[in-house]
């Protein structure tokens, strides 16, 4: 039986999967298999996904018509062998130690999950390390603050290593963007125990790409859909911790706010304006009672119902973008 099973989407990835796929093959690890999906690329990202897979017994490719990085996640957990899981996003590259300290904890500890920290490469190519912290619990309440509260956690899947015994029963959700958030909170339901380490280990390329001068993604909603089906998840499942949610979907909103005003004015952008615009009213109550959030959250949120031009400079100015 493999250890591990790293699965990797690939799609138009031709100037960073070779650099990506080093590291993984640089692990303190053995006993693994990295399984490539390459999801219908139009580069040469294919080409070089089988030169690398010719190169190395461990490497597995599946290609598949372009469904988006769930569908692709999905077909790799489908044929993955591992004990454990780790995905691993196509442009992004770890400490060589990561996953051997990772199954060593959750080995160590029986433990389910365990979670290492994040640094960020900015555009400029600068470093960021995130927040995160030393923990072990066995508390579902905990475990969701975790994720809420530190971003160097958060609802990411690529800086965590899971038991596969998780994934008998989750799955991604297919044809929608931030599948990260549901999954994540599918598979901690399932974990008995959660280890996190403060140890930065993951390199996260941010997008770089500007979306400025250009139309809106309708899909790039899904960042408040995602948000609002799990408030009301946990609402009924873990009410302790619902405030928390309140608070991320606020930031779902924000940061969606900005993308459809920084887009260009077409008749998508004026779609969306008053879609999220109809949203927010529909939930302003519960935001606005939420006593987690910021005053400066909520008089952003505020902003962005009235003065959207406004709220666009604003957000730019003081979260640099």
């Amino acid at each position: 039986m493999t250890v591990l099973s790293f699965i990797m989407p690939a799609y138009n990835v031709e100037q960073t999967i070779e650099k990506s796929v080093q590291s993984v093959l640089n692990q303190n690890i053995c006993d693994f298999e990295l399984i490539i999906v390459n999801d219908g690329s139009k580069d040469n990202t294919a080409n070089i996904c089988e030169e690398l897979a010719k190169s190395n017994t461990k490497i597995r490719i599946i290609h598949q018509e372009n469904a988006g990085p769930s569908a692709a996640r999905n077909a790799g957990l489908n044929q993955a062998q591992g004990d454990y899981i780790a995905f691993m996003d196509s442009d992004d590259y770890t400490k060589k130690d990561m996953y051997q300290l990772l199954i060593k904890q959750l080995e160590e500890n029986q433990a389910d999950i365990a979670v290492c920290n994040v640094i960020r490469i900015n555009s400029d190519g600068s470093l960021n390390t995130l927040n995160s912290l030393n923990k072990i619990t066995t508390s579902k309440d905990e475990m969701l603050k975790f994720y809420f509260k530190y971003n160097g956690i958060e609802f990411y899947v690529w800086n965590k290593v899971y038991r596969a015994s998780i994934f008998k029963t989750v799955r991604f959700p297919e044809g929608v963007l931030y599948e990260d958030v549901m999954l994540s909170y599918d598979a901690l339901k399932q974990a008995n125990k959660l280890i996190v380490t403060d140890e930065a280990s993951y390199f996260y390329k941010a997008n770089s790409e500007s979306i400025v001068n250009s139309s809106f993604n309708p899909k790039q909603y899904d960042n408040v859909l995602q948000r609002k089906i799990l408030v009301e998840k946990i609402k009924v499942e873990y009410p302790a911790v619902v405030e928390l949610a309140v608070d991320k979907l606020l930031d779902g909103y924000l940061s969606t706010g900005y993308k459809i005003a920084s887009s260009i004015k077409d008749e998508c952008t004026k779609e969306y304006i008053k879609l999220l615009r109809s949203d927010i009213v529909k939930d302003q109550k519960m935001i606005f009672q939420n006593k987690v959030s910021s005053k400066a959250k909520l008089a952003a949120l505020f902003l962005l119902k009235i003065n959207l031009p406004l709220y666009c400079y604003l957000y730019k100015k003081v979260l640099k973008k």
